[in-house]
């Protein structure tokens, strides 16, 4: 049942950071006309450290760990950086004006996420359902 309850957090947090995240991109490029990448960049970044920080709490109910941390935010900035490139790109494929183009972009970041979070911090999530240290985990 625990687990259930952590992918329905999950879930539920992952929908909220989302609908955050891309209206705050329609908002900032289609009314206040900021550039492309920059928004991309301070919106993702934004989004991403006010989900890891209440999952953590919530739920996974775990203090924030140094280690876990700086994985999370390696993965999150690979994928915004190819983001940023998928937005580099974009214009000569699609004509679309730019606050559209966050809908092309969220499918491949969410799954390049969703991927490089379950094998790199899979471990950790199962070290604290055993109740035991990364530490003794590692040595």
């Amino acid at each position: 049942m625990d687990s259930i309850n952590k992918i329905f957090s999950f879930s539920i947090i992952g929908g909220m950071m989302t609908f955050l995240s891309l209206s705050s991109n329609i908002i900032l490029l289609k009314y206040f006309k900021t550039p492309l990448i920059l928004t991309h960049i301070v919106v993702y970044f934004i989004t991403i450290l006010i989900s890891y920080v209440i999952n953590s709490k919530f739920t996974y109910r775990s203090g924030l760990n140094l280690k876990k941390s700086i994985i999370f935010f390696s993965i999150y900035l690979g994928t915004m950086l190819l983001g940023s490139m998928i937005y580099y790109i974009i214009p000569g494929i699609v004509c679309v004006p730019n606050w559209y183009y966050p809908f092309f972009v969220l499918p491949f970041t969410s799954m390049i996420n969703y991927l490089l979070n379950d094998k790199y911090l899979k471990n950790d999530i199962q070290l604290s359902k055993n109740n035991q240290t990364l530490k003794n985990f590692i040595l």
